[in-house]
């Protein structure tokens, strides 16, 4: 997995290997990089070898990069929308669940089936 910071998103993104030295030297993506106090970052291709082996900055671990990877899925303006929808049938449910058949059960004939 060769995952690259794309400059016009921001957001990181998985880049098959043969298409990773185009999308770098045509300044389109970054390498992700994590700075000396730890914040996520990244450079251009040019630079990056300077940071990382002169200056203390250290490559994402795995985890890191797949948390970059979910931030970026779940950026993106399709889930934005689906997250929203979701939050809102929630709210017209008040939270409830409805049950398969998709139709409300009246609460006073569920506590007297219950009490039964």
């Amino acid at each position: 997995m060769a995952v690259l910071i794309n400059k016009e998103t921001g957001l990181a993104e998985d880049v098959a290997p043969g298409a990773m030295q185009q999308a770098l030297s045509s300044g389109t993506h970054e390498i992700p990089v994590i700075s000396p106090n730890g914040e996520m970052g990244s450079a251009p291709h040019e630079s990056a070898q300077d940071l990382l082996y002169r200056q203390g900055y250290k490559q994402p671990t795995p985890e890191q990069l797949g948390d970059l990877m979910n931030y970026a899925k779940h950026s993106t303006p399709g889930e934005m929308l689906k997250t929203f929808a979701e939050g809102t049938g929630d709210a017209l449910t008040f939270g409830l669940l409805l049950p398969p058949n998709g139709r409300l059960v009246s609460i006073q004939k569920t506590f007297a089936t219950a009490a039964m």
